[in-house]
């Protein structure tokens, strides 16, 4: 009797196993041996710091700062730092932080050095410079062309039409010098005349009003830090050269300034064109970033991406957004072009795959 039962659970435990092999992985049952000398987990990586300034960097960005100009940032390298006495970057407010620039290539299109100059630089009322129109030469030279207001003629009226063609390059202090090598005046060229009678420039264009641009003899000396709108971008012109139709500028850290360690790669490493804010704390709206690790990248990377920060909410509110295990953040948006000013209530134009 002992035997048959001994016998039966043999062949009840042989069926089982027949059984497991012949159907599949379905029901096969899977046993975990546990290993109790496994090596550690791998260790967290570093925590962004806190108690310093958020670091930046920029790849591919079309950075709008106005309706009609916009700076193109190839590559930049820097920091964010807080102008105000709380000591926290508000990232949508351009006034609370300047950007201190370790390195950059950054480049302006003769397009919006039109739009900067006309509507940033000489937009005050009595602006010796008006209706401000930018090319570039075959040659590479800057060519303005515009209305002129003397001094002591604007009272009566008198505006002259003038073309100056210009080289361009760094002063010793970091500045951009814009040097004329011809000056027509109603399509006459002035240069050889001004030269003869020891007239100079400043002595007919006051620009006091002017942003960020001052007369130097014939030369307007631009100051691109001041040139442009907020936030204030702070660093040295290395050097300076027309392609196309574009100002390319290489800029590099101020006089004064202490070097900037690039920050760990971004959580997203297959993104070609973001921003990178990486430590310190950063407020966005209502909420704060303490020890920030967030990427904002182009949701469509085919073209260099157009961020316009005084309406990002509408990029932000079109995109979507990816949490990472180590607590940093991507968020993805479209182009400002393909979003605009005004987005419909629960539009969405980049969506999460």
């Amino acid at each position: 009797m002992v035997r048959r039962r001994a016998s039966d659970a043999a062949v009840l435990l042989l069926a089982l196993l027949v059984t497991g092999c012949c159907c599949g992985n379905k029901y096969q049952t899977v046993l975990e041996v546990i290993d109790e000398a496994q090596p550690p987990a791998p260790l967290q990586p570093p925590v962004p710091p806190v108690d310093e300034h958020t670091r930046l960097v920029m790849k591919h960005v079309y950075l709008r700062q106005a309706d009609t100009f916009f700076l193109d940032v190839r590559h930049l390298l820097g920091e964010m730092v807080p102008t105000g006495s709380g000591g926290v970057v508000v990232f949508g407010d351009a006034k609370s932080y300047e950007v201190r620039v370790q390195e950059a290539e950054v480049a302006l299109s003769a397009e919006s050095l039109t739009g900067l100059l006309n509507n940033h630089v000489f937009a005050y009322d009595g602006a010796p410079l008006e209706k401000m129109r930018v090319s570039m030469t075959r040659d590479g030279k800057l060519k303005q062309e515009g209305v002129m207001h003397w001094a002591h003629l604007r009272k009566k009226g008198f505006d002259v039409p003038f073309t100056i063609t210009a080289d361009v390059q760094p002063t010793r202090e970091g500045l951009l010098r814009i040097h004329p090598v011809k000056v027509e005046v109603c399509d006459v060229n002035g240069k050889p005349l001004m030269d003869l009678l020891h007239i100079k420039l400043e002595k007919l264009l006051d620009l006091s009003g002017a942003r960020g641009v001052r007369v130097d003899g014939n030369d307007l000396i631009l100051d691109p830090g001041k040139a442009l709108p907020p936030p204030r971008i702070i660093g040295r012109l290395k050097s300076v050269r027309i392609v196309g139709d574009q100002l390319v500028q290489e800029i590099g850290p101020a006089a004064d300034a202490k070097t900037i360690a690039a920050p760990p790669p971004p959580p997203d490493r297959e993104a070609a064109n973001y921003m990178h804010l990486y430590g310190g704390t950063v407020r966005f709206g209502r909420l704060f970033m303490v020890g920030t690790n967030l990427q904002i990248a182009d949701a469509h990377p085919q073209d260099p991406f157009e961020f316009y920060l005084t309406y990002y909410d509408n990029q932000l509110a079109a995109g979507y957004s990816r949490s990472h295990l180590d607590d940093s953040l991507t968020t993805y948006m479209p182009d400002f072009w393909m979003v605009g000013k005004t987005l419909e209530p629960s539009e969405r134009i980049a969506v999460s795959p």
